[in-house]
């Protein structure tokens, strides 16, 4: 990519709560409520552990250590947004995320142990990717759109 000067855009998820729009960034800390959404995802991810989630490290293409691999990808933006989504919402209710990007299989797998300890959630992905995905669990869904970028 770097050889035909083209760079990926990086992964961006929008959540609507008490109607105002969040958008976060994959391992932006800009938002103000950053320190509490980092403590979510920490406390959730000792649970998820404790039931059987290990993280994908593999999808993690940077040449670092397991811990950074673990650390990238509680930095992308979907965990992120659900766990603000988490802590500004009552418990149980629908969350809404809209994605840029598909939904790599670490943040899908996470988000369904998500809507086992918490509740419903919704994710929707508007990605810029060539087809069309969906997929369906308890408590959550999952789905991709086409978009063409000319």
């Amino acid at each position: 990519m770097r050889s035909r000067s083209m760079k990926k855009n990086p992964g961006c998820s929008w959540i609507e709560i008490k109607n105002q729009v969040h958008m976060l960034l994959a391992g932006d800390k800009s938002h103000p409520q950053m320190t509490n959404i980092v403590q979510k995802l920490y406390e959730l991810s000792l649970e998820m552990k404790k039931a059987g989630y290990l993280p994908s490290t593999e999808l993690v293409l940077q040449d670092v250590d397991e811990q950074d691999k673990e650390q990238i990808l509680c930095g992308h933006s979907e965990k992120l947004a659900v766990a603000l989504g988490l802590l500004n919402c009552p418990p149980g209710s629908p969350l809404q995320i809209i994605k840029n990007l598909r939904i790599c299989g670490d943040c899908h797998a996470v988000i369904k142990f998500i809507s086992g300890f918490e509740g419903s959630a919704y994710v929707s992905s508007n990605a810029l990717i060539n087809s069309p995905a969906h997929a369906h669990f308890p408590n959550i869904s999952i789905s991709a759109e086409i978009t063409n970028l000319q």
